[in-house]
């Protein structure tokens, strides 16, 4: 529990929108940056997720239960694909059945025995939102790291001009803790043009979960 509060009460950094801010934590983006500095070498060995295959699997049910609901058609970016194994085994049980026109994956790094995909475009989250966010409505992230760039590519996203009425931001993972950036899982709850819709455990005794949030009040 104590660690639960630690993650929902952090902060972003309060000079995080600065552009002295952005630039520096975008000298960490690159791919010989990150190879230099992936702090658990090995975790993008071909095959090798950073959460289990069965726990991927139940947040694709989860997932897929919720869009069936909703009956849009999605366009989706991915960003931080790693080796895309996690992406491969959550697109298999969240894929049958609903209406996936465009999945488009991305990362800064093309790690050599990745999962071949039919769309991978090599660049950091930052460069793919500005590149294909418009032509997006569901921006996936899974154990994104601790670099910041999920949040300037979430907050890029968001205010994006869009040609859909709706659209979606999905974190799978431990949202702020092991996974993703120091601050994002209260970023992400008290941010008025993010309206949570989903949130399911997929490990047993663990923070790891699939988020769904909803863009609300944003630019179209």
């Amino acid at each position: 529990m104590g660690n639960g509060h630690a993650i929902r009460s952090a902060q972003l950094p309060d000079d995080i929108d600065s552009a002295d801010a952005f630039e520096f934590e975008k000298l960490g983006w690159d791919d010989i940056s990150i190879l230099a500095n992936d702090p658990t070498p090995g975790s993008q060995v071909p095959g090798s997720t950073a959460i289990p295959i069965n726990s991927l699997h139940h947040a694709g049910k989860f997932a897929r239960e919720y869009f069936a609901e909703v009956g849009e058609e999605l366009k989706i970016l991915e960003v931080f694909a790693g080796n895309r194994s996690a992406a491969i085994a959550f697109a298999d049980a969240f894929e049958p059945g609903i209406d996936i026109t465009n999945w488009v994956v991305t990362d800064a790094v093309d790690y050599p025995g990745a999962e071949q995909t039919s769309q991978f475009c090599k660049m950091d989250a930052v460069s793919a939102v500005n590149t294909y966010g418009p032509a997006a409505n569901v921006l996936l992230m899974i154990a994104a790291p601790k670099n910041y760039a999920d949040y300037y590519s979430l907050r890029n996203f968001i205010a994006q001009k869009s040609e859909f009425a709706r659209r979606w931001f999905i974190f799978i993972g431990d949202l702020g803790g092991e996974h993703g950036s120091p601050g994002m899982w209260n970023y992400c709850h008290s941010n008025a043009n993010l309206r949570r819709v989903l949130c399911k455990s997929i490990v047993l005794a663990s923070e790891k979960k699939i988020y769904i949030f909803e863009i609300t009040g944003a630019p179209h």
